[in-house]
């Protein structure tokens, strides 16, 4: 089987992290978020990637090459205009030779077990299963509803309102290639494809998995995701937690009196004398001189309030 690495949107909620990479090139414990996503899904056994590029294509291009190094293959499809989920998927399907094929985000962090997953889209005969989890807030997030076969007969607006037990789509898809047919060259699979067969009673699946997932959209989330990292409460592959709850480069150099809880240091940062760290990610030549809780700092010392 192989997998499609969407990595074309644009980032905005993240700049200015994000105004010279793409989102998927945002590190979480110091390695950008899409060499987990690679990690992981070698792991399951994938090995042949498709991944689609418009904004900042350059870095990510760079730091992945051709996989080789991951011991995976890698086909790369630039969109001069970005085509959307849909649009998207649909330009990659011919590098996937016609078998079924896993979809994910390279903005989330998700790492289920794919061979039940696998199993379950094949015995439910569908030409698409979204891979859905609980959530208190389903309707905001755009809510899921499934009957009792596992067929998704709500979708946002449409289908059956009365289904009350709602998930939230993961953006991660386990796809059959002849859904080609249902794409359009350009948009969102939801709007354009997914909710036309709800409404006609399709053959869309929902798979329900409660693995740990963060979205990586926002500043407050990203934060998040690299702090529960940190403390070990959430696993990454070949990562393993210090026990003081913190990711602290080797090369930081941390004067007398200075303390750091629950927080991630990149390379080469400065905590001057007496400064206090918590809960905070302080990127690669930061120099920190004043205390900071739940902030962002790039490299430059430009400073992301990690509440928002």
């Amino acid at each position: 089987m192989k997998a499609m690495i969407l990595a074309a949107g644009l980032g905005t909620r993240l700049r200015p992290l994000t105004n010279n990479i793409p989102k998927p090139m945002v590190p979480l414990a110091g390695i950008p978020n899409i060499e987990w996503i690679l990690r992981h899904l070698k792991n399951q056994g994938i090995t042949e990637f498709a991944i689609n590029l418009h904004y900042c294509p350059k870095p990510l291009q760079t730091y992945l090459g051709d996989g080789s190094r991951f011991s995976v293959h890698i086909e790369y499809f630039h969109e001069p205009e970005i085509l959307g989920t849909a649009g998207g998927i649909k330009n990659m399907i011919p590098a996937m030779d016609d078998e079924t094929f896993i979809v994910v985000n390279g903005d989330v962090l998700f790492m289920p077990h794919l061979p039940s997953l696998i199993n379950c889209h094949k015995k439910s005969g569908a030409l698409a299963s979204m891979v859905v989890r609980p959530a208190d807030n389903a309707e905001a997030l755009g809510a899921v509803g499934l009957n009792h076969t596992g067929q998704v007969r709500r979708l946002v607006w449409a289908g059956d309102q009365n289904i009350d037990e709602l998930y939230m789509f993961t953006g991660m898809h386990i796809i059959e290639p002849s859904l080609r047919q249902q794409l359009p060259d350009k948009g969102c699979i939801v709007r354009s494809t997914y909710i036309p067969m709800v409404e006609q009673n399709g053959p869309i699946a929902g798979i329900i998995e409660d693995s740990a997932f963060r979205d990586l959209g926002t500043k407050g989330d990203y934060l998040d995701a690299n702090l529960q990292i940190a403390s070990g409460n959430i696993a990454l592959p070949g990562f393993t937690p210090r026990p003081d709850d913190n990711i602290i480069h080797e090369t930081v150099m941390q004067a007398n009196g200075a303390t750091v809880e629950n927080s991630v240091i990149g390379e080469n940062v400065i905590i001057e004398s007496n400064i206090h760290v918590r809960q905070s990610i302080v990127m690669a030549g930061a120099v920190i001189k004043e205390d900071i809780c739940r902030k962002i700092i790039l490299s430059d010392g430009t400073v992301m309030n990690g509440a928002e």
